[in-house]
């Protein structure tokens, strides 16, 4: 199974089946990108790269799927897929923590 995890292993890992299990990875993410345009500013493009770097200390695991397309990648417009590559369900997130399958 895939986890996401904080750098310093701080944060609970994420599994990616259900809906419940999907919370604690997108907090995660979403925790990161919100860092981030508080230091840069909410009409900021953010990335995973920029979200790598040691000052927010994203880490995704092997067989784990983020996407963040480019129109959603301001605080504004934030959405966020995940999929394990072993299943088959992909789950979106928007800034507010709303999740779908």
């Amino acid at each position: 199974m895939g986890h996401l995890t904080a750098n310093n292993g701080s944060f609970p890992h994420f599994y990616v089946g259900t809906r419940d299990q999907t919370n604690g990875g997108f907090y995660l993410i979403r925790k990161q990108y919100k860092a981030y345009w508080s230091d840069n500013g909410s009409d900021q493009i953010c990335t995973m790269t920029a979200t790598s770097q040691a000052a927010y200390g994203f880490k995704s695991s092997p067989g784990v799927s983020i996407g963040i397309p480019p129109d959603s990648a301001t605080e504004a417009s934030f959405a966020a897929t995940v999929k394990h590559n072993s299943s088959t369900t992909t789950f979106t997130m928007n800034l507010s923590g709303n999740i779908t399958p």
